[in-house]
C-alpha cells in the first residue's frame, strides 16, 4: 500500500511539473530601460516564447532603485515579468573560480533555460591583465556577479581545471548584448580594445573622429553639441561572416550586410576560449558577434537589436546637430528591419527543443 501510494504521488508530481512547465529567461540588470526593451520585443511578438516567464535579477546593494523597475511592471500590468534581487557583492579576486556566489549562480542556471546580460560601462581592465585607459569608465562594482556568472556558466582559461555549468545543460541559452558580449569574452580569459577611436582609429579629439570617414560606434555630437533629440546610438553596417548562427535569412549567404544600431566605444581585442567570431564592422576592424564552438545557443552581440526605438515610429531622432527628425524605421531598409525581427525570431527558436 506505501509502495502504491509513492507511486501515485510521483505521478502525480511529475503531471503537475509538466502540466506547469515554464521557459524560464533570467534578465540581468532590469531596469526600467531595459525592461521596456523586452516587454516592447514580447508584446510585437518577436520574442515568442511559449510558457514564457522573466526573470529580472539584480543586486540589491546596487545604488540604482530597482523599486522604479517594480513600479514599471506594475503600472503596466506586466505579470509574466518578476524581480528577484540577491546580495551578489563580489571581490574581484574572486570571480574566476567557485566563490561565496556559486551556489546562487548555479541554482538560477538549475531553474531557468536562459539568460540575457544586457549593456552597460567598461570591464575594469584589471581583470584581463591591463591598465587603465583614461576614457575607461568602469562598471559598477555592483555589476561585476556578471563576470563571475558568465564564467561558472561557459568556463574560461583563468581556471582549466573548472567545469562549467554548461557542461551539464549544453542546451542552454545565453545571449550577451554589449558590454554582455565583452563580459562574456573576458569572462573566457578574452581581452578588449578599452577605446575604438583611439587604439584603432588613432583619433585623440572628438572633432577629428566626427569629421573623419572611419566608422563609428557610437554618437560622439553628445559629448561637443548642446542639440536636442540627439541619441547615444548609432547606425552603421555590420557583416554577418557564413560561419554565423545568424545566417537564418535566406539572403545571408556570404558576408551579408546589414545596419545597426551601436553605443560603444570597446570591443574584443582576443577572443576567449572556445569563442570565434562571426561578424564584424564593415571594415572588418570591431568585433560585431562571437560564438561559443562547444555551446550551440550561446552568442554575444556587440549591436543593439533590443531597444524598444527600433520598433517604435513614434520615437524621433537626428544623428547631428543640423539633422531633421526622423525615426529609426525610416532609417533602416526593409530587409535591415526584418534581419532585427528574424534576430529575435531566431532567438525565441532556441527554446523550442
Amino acid at each position: 500500500m506505501k509502495l502504491f501510494l509513492l507511486v501515485l504521488l510521483s505521478f502525480r508530481f511529475l503531471f503537475a511539473f509538466d502540466s506547469n512547465k515554464e521557459n524560464v529567461l533570467l534578465l540581468a540588470h532590469p531596469t526600467t530601460g531595459n525592461l521596456k526593451n523586452i516587454v516592447t520585443l514580447i508584446e510585437n511578438e518577436y520574442i515568442n516564447i511559449e510558457d514564457l516567464k522573466v526573470v529580472g535579477i539584480y543586486n540589491t546593494n546596487h545604488k540604482y532603485d530597482f523599486s522604479l523597475s517594480e513600479k514599471y511592471l506594475r503600472d503596466n500590468e506586466i505579470e509574466n515579468i518578476v524581480l528577484e534581487g540577491f546580495d551578489f557583492n563580489l571581490p574581484l579576486d574572486e570571480l574566476f573560480k567557485n566563490n561565496d556566489l556559486s551556489s546562487q549562480f548555479y541554482e538560477l542556471f538549475n531553474r531557468s533555460c536562459g539568460i540575457i546580460f544586457p549593456g552597460g560601462a567598461d570591464i575594469p581592465p584589471s581583470v584581463y591583465g591591463e591598465k587603465t585607459h583614461l576614457l575607461t569608465s568602469l562598471m559598477e562594482y555592483e555589476r561585476l556577479y556578471e563576470i563571475s556568472f558568465l564564467f561558472h556558466l561557459t568556463g574560461g582559461s583563468q581556471n582549466e581545471t573548472y567545469i562549467p555549468f554548461l557542461e551539464e545543460k549544453p542546451e542552454y541559452v545565453i545571449l550577451g548584448i554589449c558590454l554582455g558580449m565583452q563580459i562574456m569574452n573576458v569572462a573566457a580569459g578574452g581581452t578588449l580594445y578599452q577605446d575604438i577611436p583611439m587604439q584603432i582609429y588613432g583619433h585623440q579629439t572628438y572633432e577629428n573622429l566626427l569629421q573623419s570617414n572611419e566608422e563609428q560606434h557610437k554618437n560622439y555630437w553628445q559629448k561637443i553639441s548642446y542639440a536636442s533629440q540627439i541619441p547615444s546610438f548609432t547606425i552603421h553596417e555590420i557583416k554577418i561572416l557564413i560561419n554565423s548562427r545568424m545566417n537564418f535569412l535566406n539572403c545571408v549567404k556570404s558576408d551579408s550586410m546589414f545596419n545597426v544600431l551601436s553605443i560603444h566605444h570597446q570591443s574584443v581585442n582576443q577572443t576567449g576560449k572556445d569563442y570565434i567570431v562571426t561578424a564584424l564592422s564593415a571594415d572588418g576592424k570591431i568585433t560585431e558577434a562571437i560564438e561559443h564552438v562547444l555551446y550551440p545557443y550561446v552568442m554575444g552581440i556587440q549591436f543593439h537589436p533590443e531597444l524598444w526605438t527600433i520598433y517604435d515610429e513614434n520615437y524621433s531622432f537626428r544623428s547631428d546637430p543640423i539633422d531633421t527628425l526622423k525615426a529609426v524605421q525610416h532609417v533602416l531598409t526593409d530587409m535591415d528591419m526584418r534581419f532585427h525581427k528574424e534576430f529575435w525570431h531566431y532567438f525565441s527558436s532556441m527554446f523550442r527543443r
